[in-house]
């Protein structure tokens, strides 16, 4: 059976805390009223609960090589930012706060990304070890 690499299970954990948030958002855009119902904060709980999980394996992320899959990690902190903001009249003090430090986070992980992207986008690619572009230069 084939190995599956460290950073695709983290992805996947990223995955399934999108899940429970953009379920919250879809269920208050579908049923507005009922919003803050026991539903609710069950998928906002499980949301919240695999985000504190891939936070916790943080220092692993930051080890694995750059590339397109980190922006994998970009949608599933936007939507529980999403979810927390739509929750703010219910989730009681300090609410507000918790959803400018989270829109505050997920837009400093975009530009890191962006500007991350468009480096590797502007950088030269590297001829391969032994071939004809690496003699010449």
């Amino acid at each position: 059976m084939p190995r599956i690499p460290r950073f695709a299970l983290l992805l996947s954990i990223a995955l399934c805390a999108a899940t429970f948030a953009v379920a919250l958002v879809a269920a208050h855009s579908l049923l507005p009223s009922s919003t803050g119902g026991w539903h609710s904060w069950v998928l906002l709980a499980g949301a919240a609960t695999f985000a504190a999980l891939l936070l916790g394996c943080a220092p692993r992320v930051a080890k694995a090589p750059y590339g397109p899959p980190w922006w994998a990690l970009s949608f599933p902190l936007a939507a529980l930012t999403t979810a927390v903001i739509v929750m703010v009249p219910h989730l009681g003090a300090g609410a507000t706060a918790l959803a400018w430090v989270l829109l505050t986070v997920t837009s400093s992980v975009v530009v890191a990304l962006a500007v991350r992207s468009l480096q590797d986008l502007a950088a030269p690619a590297a001829a391969p070890a032994g071939s004809a572009l690496e003699s010449t230069a």
